[in-house]
């Protein structure tokens, strides 16, 4: 028999403060309630549970996508796939890949359900963190359910919320954020300000701050010029890479527990960090896969294509799509958190591929990997490696200053296998790397003009996505 809390989780638009004409306080906080409460229900049921709830949702996505979405209809119908056939995950996988280069080629009109009106519909755009921007439609009706996805992950890493608990979001994007204290930040240049208000605002560790990680690294410098420090609760972070050494930074500045999350524009969270530091899938609204590169098959324990379905925007489904990312799922662990949702590992992006000076070509995340070893490097905040032609590379670093020189040599050295004995290499020590208008930090910008691009620099500027 399917449990009350089941039948909400299966179904995410019907608790919604948009069913309702008039929106008061106390129906929006019920929503929010109802919500959270059927998620963290659903945590305590058994795998076998899981994967029946899964396999459900599944089928309905598929079906749903099949006779209202033109591009889905069209690529099951390719792969002589009909929903009503999808009996199992084996089933499931059989329906082909999409990519995200693929998918953005699609108009709009052939990826949006004919089925939901428009009314329903909100759009946005991803980072561009592969390149240019996606356009996507999410569905109004899912914004309790994306945020209680976010607040899952806050209690998994601060324990339950209490009452005296203020929230706070700081961030360039501020979408559906019920009961929190909001701070719009398109660029560093507002953080002096929001930093006062901070101060006033913390005073008995009772605050709990969502934002990403520039952010709350430049705020850090901040707080510390100032010799001072924030009564806070807790800090979690998504949108963009954090090296292990920054969070260890701004866990020191703020002397508060940091927690990071995987998060896509088109999914929101698709993995929150426990109190033990692993990134738990959020198994019960999303089905992660991890495709081997070249047997294009699922692996478990191997490094591999991220892949994604979302069981919960219907306006524009998400089936099997490839998020542009490299990393390793842990399906059978022993969490010392208790929870049995899969762990995953990401190590860098899947599309990024430059040709080095000698003609070889790499994914930037292996090139970038000695700038991202916090072990041997823990005094590297953050780094970026500017392009500026075929041969010349400036990387600009953000220290803790207690490198020596030797350690910036063997750095130089380090990089200089990577990119080959061609490549000229300058590391430069800088206070901070420019980011703004919501942008996300840029591992990799690539200055080179069309007439002497390398074949595979193909895009301008992205982000490396690495969390060791």
């Amino acid at each position: 028999m399917i449990t009350l809390h089941e039948i909400i989780n299966e179904n995410p638009t019907w608790f919604t403060i948009e069913r309702f004409l008039f929106k008061p306080h106390f129906l929006q906080k019920f929503c929010m309630d109802i919500q959270s409460w059927a998620l963290e229900k659903v945590e305590n049921d058994s795998s076998q549970n899981l994967e029946k709830q899964q396999m459900r949702r599944m089928r309905t996505l598929v079906t749903h996508a099949y006779t209202s979405v033109p591009y889905w209809k069209d690529l099951l119908d390719k792969a002589g796939i009909d929903p009503i056939d999808i009996k199992s995950i084996k089933d499931f996988q059989k329906i082909p890949i999409t990519t995200k280069v693929k998918f953005k080629t699609i108009s709009v009109e052939e990826r949006i359900s004919s089925f939901i009106k428009s009314s329903r519909h909100r759009s946005s755009v991803t980072s561009g963190s592969t390149g240019t921007p996606t356009f996507i439609v999410l569905d109004k009706w899912i914004a309790e359910r994306r945020l209680a996805i976010r607040e899952r992950g806050m209690r998994w890493a601060f324990g339950p919320r209490e009452k005296k608990d203020l929230y706070i979001r700081i961030s360039p994007r501020n979408a559906f954020y019920p009961g929190y204290i909001i701070f719009n930040v398109p660029d560093f240049s507002c953080l002096d300000e929001v930093k006062e208000k901070l101060y006033d605002i913390s005073r008995s560790n009772n605050c709990i701050i969502s934002s990403n990680p520039s952010i709350m690294f430049y705020l850090a410098r901040s707080v510390e010029k100032d010799k001072k420090t924030l009564s806070l609760k807790g800090i979690i972070m998504g949108g963009e890479d954090m090296l292990s050494s920054t969070k260890e930074y701004i866990k020191k500045v703020f002397r508060c527990s940091v927690a990071r999350q995987y998060t896509a524009s088109e999914f929101s969270t698709l993995a929150s960090e426990c109190l033990y530091g692993n990134y738990h899938i959020n198994q019960d609204q999303y089905y992660v896969e991890i495709i081997d590169s070249n047997k294009n098959i699922p692996v478990y324990e191997k490094l591999g294509k991220v892949i994604v379905t979302d069981f919960n925007n219907y306006v524009m489904p998400f089936i099997r799509y490839g998020v542009g990312d490299i990393g390793i799922i842990y399906p059978n662990h022993q969490c010392k958190c208790g929870s049995l949702f899969p762990i995953i590992e990401l190590v860098g992006r899947d599309t990024i591929a430059i040709k080095l000076p000698n003609g070889e070509e790499h994914f930037i995340w292996k090139i970038l990997s000695p700038l991202a070893e916090t072990k041997i490097r823990p005094w590297i905040l953050q780094f970026q490696m500017i392009r500026t032609s075929v041969y010349d590379f400036e990387i600009l670093i953000v220290t803790t200053n207690e490198e020596t020189q030797k350690e910036l040599e063997l750095t130089k050295k380090a990089m200089q296998k990577e990119l080959g004995m061609s490549a000229k290499i300058k590391i430069t020590k800088v206070h901070k790397i420019d980011v703004s208008d919501g942008a996300k930090l840029r591992s990799y910008v690539s200055l080179i003009q069309a007439n002497e691009k390398s074949e595979n620099d193909l895009n301008s500027n992205y982000n490396i996505l690495r969390i060791p």
